[in-house]
């Protein structure tokens, strides 16, 4: 257990299932908090759940972001240290690392995470299977805080004619002014904090600009020599209401060639680790890997299917190797 109020602490422990429910991947059913009824209300604490601890457990798995690491990090503390919702739109290119942001606060806090996938969404009343009050109505009500994760949510305003974005983006604004009608049995509307990620591809296309994107903060986003507004997002059709209900709009930049070779690194030593093995390479192999990841735009994806092949094929001639020799003939021929 690492960096987690008490009353919280059942929430950790089982390794998280995944159920695709009505397009909402979930944790499995939430169980009873352990104790007395209010036990988990109690005031108790462990005594490292600080901004700076949160922010540790994206270290562990995101290579630089530092910015929106710590952005996360507060958002967590405030959502489930102080019970304050706080809503919080991730903006980054592909294999950025918005994701597995996402998938790192999933798996610490684990039965408290919820997903929905906003590019399958149907609007309600309209063909669909999979409709935002099902998403909703499948987080329950336990006195606990949520998150609400909405992946690929710049899809309300580039999906086809069939999805009506419009019809979602009236339906996402009742959910985030807290609508008590949406809210009938289930989460309290004051126990959801929401993160949406997405890549808002077309709005830096449209400015024939660079994908390349800076820090920016609650009000800008900051692209190379450029700046993006909240006012751009609006002008790309996100309702200002919408836009005007998350209180942090985090823009992550995209990776570079050294951050790719430092997730490369840190892939490596955790394969080998899931091998039990220990492993050689030189860095210039893994510079080559992380301009291939760059080269191709497949990012982290990539690293780790290439990695891996590597690891297979060297174990498949030498199945009883203790050390994993990756040498440089091998890394080219991928």
């Amino acid at each position: 257990m690492s960096y987690i109020k008490e009353k919280y602490a059942d929430q950790i422990g089982s390794k998280m299932t995944l159920d695709d429910v009505s397009g909402m991947k979930r944790a499995g059913p939430l169980q009873p908090s352990k104790g007395d009824d209010d036990s988990w209300l109690e005031d108790t604490y462990i005594e490292d759940f600080t901004m700076p601890n949160l922010k540790k457990i994206l270290d562990e798995r995101i290579v630089g972001q530092e910015q929106a690491k710590k952005a996360l990090a507060q958002t967590l503390y405030t959502t489930f240290e102080h019970n304050l919702a706080t809503n919080v739109m991730l903006i980054g290119p592909t294999a950025s690392g918005k994701t597995e942001c996402c998938r790192a606060i999933a798996d610490e806090f684990k039965k408290g995470c919820y997903w929905c996938d906003c590019s399958i969404l149907s609007g309600e009343s309209y063909r669909g299977d999979v409709h935002l009050s099902t998403v909703i109505k499948g987080i329950p009500d336990d006195g606990r805080m949520k998150i609400l994760f909405a992946d690929e949510f710049d899809k309300l305003l580039f999906a086809s004619s069939d999805s009506y974005p419009m019809k979602l983006q009236s339906e996402w604004l009742r959910i985030l002014d807290k609508d008590p009608s949406v809210f009938q049995g289930c989460v309290k509307p004051e126990n959801l904090t929401i993160i949406a990620t997405g890549a808002f591809s077309q709005i830096y296309q449209k400015k024939n600009k660079p994908k390349s994107i800076g820090f920016g903060t609650a009000n800008t986003i900051l692209q190379s020599d450029i700046v993006i507004t909240r006012n751009d997002l609006i002008e790309a059709g996100l309702l200002a209401e919408i836009v005007g209900r998350f209180q942090k709009v985090i823009c992550l930049e995209e990776p570079s060639l050294e951050t790719y070779k430092g997730i490369a690194d840190k892939m490596l030593w955790d394969l080998a680790e899931k091998f039990e093995r220990g492993v050689n390479i030189h860095q210039d192999d893994l510079y080559g890997i992380a301009q291939r990841a760059l080269d191709s735009g497949l990012g982290a994806r990539m690293i780790r299917s290439e990695l891996l092949q590597m690891i297979e094929d060297y174990l498949y001639e030498h199945p009883y190797a203790r050390t994993i020799e990756l040498s440089e003939g091998l890394v080219a021929e991928m």
